[in-house]
């Protein structure tokens, strides 16, 4: 199963981890899998290259983190939160298809972070 993790802080996305595979299809051709790590991948690609952004954290094998980077300037954080939440609605609509083979999960980051409960009126597909 693939676990999409969604982190707020102030009721703005600031960042995702997915990790897992879908186990919908073989390996290689599971196209839940495939269309998942499409979406979070041009997430990043998009955060450096549209937004001029570059986000902490790493792609590997079964497991992507982005989070964005403190102290952006105004026109780049809503660039940056318009292109996490385009990935979010995309990867939300995958889990509500295909919930047998992925997860989202909605979080505040924690109080240390300056966080707080996700944003009201969204869903909370599983309370972590």
């Amino acid at each position: 199963m693939v676990r999409v993790r969604l982190y707020y802080r102030r009721g703005r996305l600031r960042g995702l981890v997915v990790e897992g595979h879908a186990g919908s299809g073989v390996y290689g051709r599971d196209i839940v899998c495939a269309a998942v790590s499409a979406l979070a991948q041009t997430a990043v690609l998009a955060l450096e290259r549209l937004a001029g952004v570059k986000p902490r954290g790493r792609v590997q094998a079964g497991r992507l983190q982005c989070f964005l980077p403190g102290g952006l300037a105004r026109e780049s954080e809503e660039k940056a939160a318009l292109i996490l939440e385009t990935a979010a609605v995309g990867l939300a609509a995958i889990a509500r298809t295909h919930p047998r083979h992925v997860i989202l999960v909605r979080r505040g980051l924690g109080s240390a972070e300056g966080g707080g409960p996700a944003p009201p009126g969204l869903p909370q597909e599983e309370v972590d």
